[in-house]
């Protein structure tokens, strides 16, 4: 188990537990199972757990091919649950953004203390320390990642060193993430922390990407597209972006009704062996959409109760032609 699981889209009756593993398996959560896709050599899940009473907690564990894997040995934290919606129940809401996830390595302390000079605590550490001493009525109900999940214009340390140990980062795009490989390992420095790790498994959450989950100012204006596209290695930078943002962050906002209705989701599904193909003509797709016809659709709702939530694609979806600024 790389990282996850991932507690994502949760309603009344329904949850979904999102999963990457370092192999193809058969993925088991509550009695309900999923087969990994492979996407550039990488394998992820979605486990649709359908049938849930509203209102209700249940723990859990997550088995690739029958062994069990979640939670790990030893772990000092309270057991995964996965708690549905309660219609009659007062709404908990966290939400936040713009998170600099660095993991530190044997220089922990020193690091440590020079990170957050810089940027502060971690928001998100902080709550997952919290919570196991809150009382469970004063758990947010579902979490909102307003955008800049990671910052792909500013690696952290481990995702830096791999840069340097894949390519010359004397040489464009230097400590920024070039392709899919490094957006992959920039998702497991920001999200392999083990309290955070244990705060994703618990707590639903919905995420939306920002300009940092791309780069600093992405889609500001016409120039600016037509400045990056001039530059050899975005049109990589790009499509890797979006295809990650769909696999790590997009699936999991959708409930399973959407997600069986969506011909990229079912084409993956339906595909032996690699998908990256897929999902490269998939991200080309969504980039080259200005128009605002939005074949490619990342804005989502969750309703919550009577409670409608409704996250806008406010960055990938701009139209910018002809001097317009418009979302």
């Amino acid at each position: 188990l790389v990282l996850g699981p991932l507690l994502r889209y949760v309603s009344e009756t329904e949850a979904t537990i999102w999963v990457e593993t370092d192999r193809a398996c058969q993925v088991e959560v509550l009695g309900r199972q999923a087969r990994t896709f492979e996407m550039a050599g990488h394998h992820y899940a979605l486990v649709l757990i359908e049938g849930l009473p509203p209102g209700t907690e249940h723990g859990y564990q997550v088995a690739l091919d029958g062994t069990v894997r979640w939670p790990e040995p030893g772990s000092p934290f309270p057991p995964s649950t996965i708690r549905t919606l309660d219609p009659g129940r007062p709404l908990r809401l966290s939400f936040g953004s713009c998170r600099i996830a660095e993991l530190r390595g044997p220089a922990r302390g020193r690091e440590r203390a020079r990170h957050e000079q810089e940027h502060g605590v971690d928001a998100l550490g902080a709550c997952a320390a919290g919570l196991p001493q809150t009382p469970r009525e004063r758990w947010p109900d579902v979490m909102f990642l307003i955008g800049d999940q990671v910052y792909a214009d500013k690696p952290g340390p481990v995702t830096r060193r791999l840069i340097a140990e894949r390519r010359d980062p004397a040489r464009p795009p230097r400590y920024e993430v070039a392709d899919f490989e490094e957006y992959c390992a920039l998702y497991r420095e920001a999200w392999s922390e083990p309290a955070v790790r244990w705060l994703f498994s618990v707590i639903p959450t919905a995420m939306i990407f920002d300009d940092h989950d791309v780069r600093d100012d992405w889609n500001t204006s016409a120039v600016w597209r037509r400045q990056m596209a001039d530059k050899p290695w975005w049109r990589e930078r790009i499509r890797s972006a979006l295809a990650s943002y769909w696999v790590y962050q997009h699936l999991g906002n959708l409930p399973a009704e959407e997600l069986a209705a969506d011909p990229d989701y079912r084409e993956v599904l339906a595909a032996e062996g690699d998908t990256w193909p897929l999902l490269a003509a998939l991200a080309d797709r969504a980039d080259a959409e200005t128009d605002g016809t939005k074949e490619v659709r990342f804005s989502f709702r969750w309703d919550l109760g009577a409670t409608r939530f409704v996250m806008i694609d406010s960055r990938n979806g701009r139209i910018l032609d002809g001097g317009a600024h418009l979302m």
